[in-house]
């Protein structure tokens, strides 16, 4: 681990400085030597013109790695003022996924111009018809599917030329020609498998899977349910059209949580936002924060009058 992870508040510090005397070497040096998620969490502790020039010191999948990490909402902070076309290369980058997130909370002229300009949009198109809070809103494009008469060998072949750039690589899906999903093949039985075994003979066809429609706190419950690390998603036509993951699912726990609390508390996560607006902001906390000032006066006012009655029972 990186002195700059464990020391995140100190490590800003530093780069106030380095970036006051313009030393861009120093600050990539720096970021380089951590992992994208301690990455992201630098680059959001620093200030938007900050951000501005970093990303355009850093490189495409430099920048696409932050990205993937950063939440929703801090992506489109950072890239709202970049321009499209590199916006389109960063996009082009990113997990399919994220990048459809991304996509999603452009403004619908921006989308249509990055999707012009993106190498390989057909990754992330399908993405964007599912809405945020279904299966399909979580769902990857970036799986690896084999076929029923494949063997154990060819299969290993094919995961050492494609499988280092994919999310899922512990799971290989069986589908036939026109998608359908019929079995699915865990990285060790494969391994383990005879080389000329063919797939159809070692693959489970009893394979749990959810439908792209599906609320994702339902998938979120199957694949904790079922201990899955990732989670096929079909469509209507019973075909394969993406998969989730189980940092994917996470990040739905956590969402539905924090949303859980806010609902306790009759405060919408909106109000609780802080680029949201002065009044919605207020509008959520006030009522708690005045309750919780009329408590302390009535907790304050019993103690000052009964004080001498307590010590005596006590």
């Amino acid at each position: 681990m990186s002195n700059y992870d464990r020391n995140a508040p100190e490590t800003l510090k530093l780069l106030e400085s380095l970036f006051e005397n313009q030393d861009f070497e120093t600050i990539l040096e720096i970021f380089r030597e951590l992992h994208p998620a301690d990455q992201a969490k630098l680059f959001y502790g620093l200030k938007t013109d900050q951000q501005e020039v970093l990303l355009e010191q850093m490189e495409i999948p430099e920048i696409a790695d932050i990205f993937d990490e950063l939440d929703d909402k801090q992506t489109v902070i950072a890239a709202r003022n970049l321009p499209l076309p590199f916006l389109a290369d960063i996009i082009d980058d990113m997990d399919p996924d994220e990048a459809a997130d991304l996509l999603g909370d452009l403004s619908g002229q921006d989308v249509r111009k990055t999707i012009s300009l993106m190498e390989e949009p057909e990754e992330v198109l399908p993405l964007l018809r599912y809405a945020d809070e279904t299966a399909g809103g979580r769902m990857t494009t970036d799986f690896l599917t084999l076929e029923l008469e494949d063997s154990a060998d060819s299969a290993i072949q094919y995961l050492r030329s494609t499988g280092l750039e994919n999310d899922i690589p512990y799971y290989l899906f069986v589908v036939n020609k026109e998608k359908s999903l019929l079995g699915v093949i865990g990285l060790r039985e494969l391994v383990c498998a005879d080389p000329g075994q063919i797939i159809s003979d070692i693959m489970e066809s009893n394979v749990i899977s959810v439908q792209a429609m599906q609320d994702q706190e339902e998938a979120a419950r199957v694949m904790k349910h079922y201990d899955l690390q990732a989670l096929p998603v079909l469509n209507l036509q019973n075909q394969l059209v993406g998969v989730i993951s189980h940092d994917d699912i996470l990040d739905v726990l956590v969402d539905e949580s924090t949303e859980d609390i806010y609902r306790l508390a009759s405060v919408s996560d909106s109000a609780l936002e802080p680029d949201s607006r002065l009044f919605l902001q207020l509008k959520g906390r006030l009522p708690w924060l005045l309750l919780n000032t009329i408590t302390a006066l009535i907790g304050s006012w019993v103690i000052s009058n009964f004080g001498d009655l307590f010590v005596q029972v006590a």
